[in-house]
């Protein structure tokens, strides 16, 4: 199975992706875009959002890039923490969430790949979280986490991964409840 979480940063993917590849045995992915981010120089995202327009955009491109060739290199199965729709989001956010013709394009391409997808689990904003957890790299205002979950809802319909898993916002029923049955 290829399973790819989607969602904004400081939902609890990356735990709940272990979680996963621990209980299925698939090999687990990790968030490509610290990796690229370090490539570039950048320590967080503030950094990111301050570079110049031409740096972000390079910047996300290879983001993109760097998850399709991690997801290509695993053909029997994966589990990841993210999927090639959160690098589109992440652009789109970057670009003060305007859709140029660049990210138009970028965008319907991606659609067409989430159809290698086997499951897109879908993380919202849980209840009861103020501001994501400053873990030294990602973004911490809730406005941004915000802004980019609204992002990703706005692209999920699109998406054409064998099964779309869009869990609830109590974070405590994702694995027994909501997970466990998204991958049946």
């Amino acid at each position: 199975m290829k399973i790819a979480l989607i969602g904004s940063h400081g939902v609890g993917k990356t735990t709940l992706a272990r979680q996963i590849a621990q209980s299925t045995g698939l090999p687990y992915i990790e968030e490509v875009a610290r990796k690229v981010a370090q490539l570039y120089g950048f320590t967080n995202t503030e950094e990111i959002r301050q570079s110049s327009f031409e740096r972000i955009r390079a910047f996300q491109s290879d983001v993109w890039a760097k998850q399709l060739e991690t997801e290509w290199s695993y053909p029997d199965g994966f589990v990841s923490c993210r999927s090639v729709l959160d690098a589109i989001a992440y652009a789109i956010y970057y670009n003060g969430g305007i859709i140029d013709t660049y990210l138009d394009v970028l965008k319907r391409i991606t659609y067409d790949l989430t159809a290698d997808y086997d499951v897109l689990i879908y993380c919202p904003i849980p209840d009861g979280i103020d501001e994501p957890e400053n873990d030294g790299f990602r973004f911490t205002d809730k406005d941004s986490q915000i802004a980019i979950d609204c992002i990703i809802q706005g692209m999920l319909p699109y998406a054409k991964a064998k099964k779309v898993c869009k869990l609830s916002n109590k974070r405590r029923d994702w694995w027994l409840n909501d997970v466990l049955i998204s991958l049946r």
